[in-house]
C-alpha cells in the first residue's frame, strides 16, 4: 500500500511538473509572439509616421510657393515691389553713384572739388 501510493504520488508529482513545464514553455511562446507583435505594431506606426511626415512636408511647401505666387501677383498689380526688387535696385543705385563718383574724381582738376560748391 505504501508503495502504491508513493508510486501514485510520484506520478502526480512527476505530472504536475511536466504540466507546469508545458506550461511555462507555453507561455514563453506566447511572450515571444506578443513582443514580435508589439514590434510589427511599432514598425508599422513608425512608417505610417515617417510617410505622414513626408506627405505634410510636400503639402506645406506646395502651400508655401501657392501663397508666394499669389502674394507677388498682389503686389504686382498695386504696383508695389518685392523687398527683393526693391534691394536689387538699391545695388544698382549704390553702382551708379561709385561710377559718377569715379567719373568726376577724373574729370576734375587740381585744387577743384568733385562735390557741389559750398559758398551758395
Amino acid at each position: 500500500m505504501r508503495r502504491r501510493m508513493r508510486t501514485a504520488m510520484d506520478v502526480a508529482v512527476g505530472a504536475a511538473a511536466s504540466g507546469w513545464e508545458s506550461l511555462q514553455r507555453r507561455t514563453e511562446r506566447y511572450a515571444e509572439r506578443g513582443r514580435s507583435r508589439r514590434e510589427q505594431f511599432r514598425d508599422r506606426v513608425e512608417e505610417e509616421t515617417s510617410a505622414w511626415k513626408e506627405t505634410s512636408r510636400h503639402q506645406a511647401e506646395w502651400l508655401e510657393e501657392r501663397v508666394r505666387e499669389e502674394v507677388h501677383r498682389v503686389l504686382h498689380r498695386a504696383h508695389l515691389v518685392t523687398r527683393e526688387d526693391y534691394d536689387a535696385l538699391e545695388r544698382q543705385l549704390q553702382q551708379v553713384r561709385q561710377r559718377l563718383a569715379d567719373v568726376e574724381s577724373r574729370t576734375a582738376g587740381p585744387g577743384e572739388s568733385a562735390g557741389p560748391e559750398d559758398g551758395a
